[in-house]
């Protein structure tokens, strides 16, 4: 992905690009927990509800090379959600295939242009306010 800026007039104040790329990286995390949230129905992955409410998209680490998002379960964490996903139960691959919701967000967020529209849009309402 490329973000090029162009700027006219006084350049932006130093904390504001930081917090244009926090903020576009947050709201893609958001997009990401919603798309996962919205893959868990009744008879597909989603009996109590609990898995659902427990995936939350959390900013976990900013510096200045890398920023990484992690979607968290509940604490303790529920231990049928990696066997939902993958179908891997204890290491033993089960007859259930697994719903693969987390890879097919991945895979939904990386072929598609939304992460590059979100951080521009956060990016440039943090530099020019729009």
């Amino acid at each position: 992905m490329t973000i090029k800026v162009k700027l006219k007039g006084p350049f932006f104040k130093p904390n504001q690009l930081q917090k244009g790329i926090k903020k576009g990286f947050v709201d893609v995390l958001l997009i990401g927990q919603k798309d996962v949230q919205e893959q868990l129905y009744p008879a597909h992955g989603f009996l109590t509800g609990a898995l659902s409410r427990s995936i939350q998209g959390k900013p976990t680490q900013m510096s200045k090379t890398r920023y990484i998002g992690d979607i968290k379960s509940s604490n303790p964490p529920i231990e049928y959600s990696y066997w939902v996903e993958t179908g891997i139960r204890k290491g033993t691959k089960t007859r259930f295939r697994g719903y693969h919701m987390f890879r097919d967000t991945a895979r939904k967020l990386n072929t598609t242009n939304i992460v590059e529209k979100t951080m521009k849009k956060a990016i440039l309402k943090a530099l020019v306010g729009k």
